[in-house]
């Protein structure tokens, strides 16, 4: 249902956008379109994307994953048998 809805503020934002280009070119710029068509036009993708359903995960490196996993167990600490040298 959020989808929907934020349709709906794209929609009528985009026409506060038009309705904004319209009053620009005839040299009466209302400025109060452009802010509220931006602030429609944003607001109604945060809702539009809110409302989609997650994408399942891809299988992509799935190898790569297991083969990390698998080896997080079998990794040995890190020893230093040659100290830096000195200076």
């Amino acid at each position: 249902m959020t989808a929907r809805i934020g349709w709906f503020f794209v929609i009528v934002g985009s026409v506060l956008l038009i309705i904004f280009f319209a009053s620009d070119l005839a040299k009466e710029t209302k400025y109060q379109y452009l802010c509220l068509g931006m602030v429609g036009v944003v607001m109604g993708l945060i809702l539009w994307n809110k409302g989609r359903p997650a994408s399942p995960p891809s299988g992509r490196f799935s190898t790569v994953r297991k083969m990390r996993e698998s080896g997080k167990g079998a990794r040995r600490p890190k020893t230093h048998d040659n100290p830096p040298p000195q200076e």
